[in-house]
């Protein structure tokens, strides 16, 4: 084919210049585009990146208040669903209602009523079986006492009137002292007449409260531990004439010398029950006290006849 004819060559210097400025001026213009778009897309990829955070932060807290909101309706409905499944209670009964008192179910070994004469017999057979298992774990040799030992009152008694009790033993003793002249007029450096031996500090304290006829004339000494110690009771002794002491078995045994002596005529064995039901004999600790002060002190004196025993119930 036929070519054309060349430009001039002034033409073609001009068309490359003006390529070569619009190619400049496109690149430049290009270039400032691209710089002004990839700022602006940063900036929209940041802010969008907090939103989702804060949106996300807000979200789980609107879930944990639904949740905690959800929880408690759930725990209040429970609740209330207990309380209705829950049976009536009866309402309390007022202060001023006497309240029943609670019922002490008696040994089978010793019968409670005093003026049933088998009562006596078998609380008698009751202290020599105790006393025979005592002097058996401490292999010393067998002993047993007639009845004529052991003095029975006509009737029954409460704590409440223990003199009523001391003066019904002196009329069945037959004694030729009237209970006056016994119990209520003393003599100087005179030994107890009367010995009652109880099984803890409290019981002795109400069986002191019962002896109010004795005590208004006459000192009752208090001869266990919870109340004075051994040397106040010593002191006491030498200062006052006392026909009745009233304590525990340690305490009688500790003072050996000065509770026992020629004088004492009556040995009262109280034989109230704890709450376990257990009285002086069957309690562990006190029933080897009271065996070891009876050994020591009244075993002699009771074979002999110059002290008699009486029992409390």
């Amino acid at each position: 084919p036929n070519k054309p004819n060349n430009p001039p060559e002034e033409k073609m210097k001009r068309k490359r210049e003006e390529k070569l400025l619009s190619l400049d001026a496109f690149e430049s213009a290009r270039k400032g585009k691209v710089k002004d778009q990839d700022e602006s897309e940063v900036v929209e990829s940041v802010e969008p990146v907090k939103q989702n955070n804060n949106g996300k932060q807000n979200q789980t807290k609107k879930q944990k208040l639904n949740n905690n909101n959800g929880q408690n309706q759930a725990q209040s409905q429970s609740k209330s669903n207990n309380h209705n499944t829950k049976p009536n209670k009866p309402n309390n009964p007022p202060n001023n209602m006497p309240k029943k008192p609670k019922q002490k179910i008696p040994a089978n070994d010793i019968p409670q009523d005093m003026s049933d004469p088998t009562f006596f017999h078998s609380v008698i057979t009751q202290f020599h079986q105790h006393l025979s298992t005592y002097l058996q774990t401490h292999n010393l040799p067998l002993i047993s006492f007639p009845h004529t030992a052991f003095i029975s009152p006509s009737s029954t008694h409460k704590v409440t009137s223990f003199s009523s009790f001391i003066s019904d033993v002196h009329q069945s003793s037959g004694s030729s002292k009237s209970f006056e002249d016994t119990y209520l007029k003393v003599t100087p450096n005179q030994k107890p007449v009367c010995i009652i031996t109880s099984s803890s500090a409290i019981r002795c304290c109400e069986v002191i409260k019962g002896l109010n006829q004795i005590n208004e004339k006459v000192k009752i000494g208090k001869m266990f531990g919870k109340h004075q110690k051994v040397k106040k009771q010593l002191v006491a002794i030498q200062r006052h004439t006392m026909t009745v002491v009233v304590g525990t078995p340690g305490r009688y045994e500790t003072l050996k010398d000065e509770i026992w002596g020629a004088e004492n005529e009556l040995l009262v064995v109280d034989l109230w029950r704890n709450e376990k039901m257990m009285n002086i004999w069957e309690m562990k600790d006190t029933g080897e006290q009271f065996w070891s002060m009876f050994v020591k002190c009244a075993q002699e004196k009771v074979k002999n006849g110059s002290i008699k025993i009486s029992f409390f119930i």
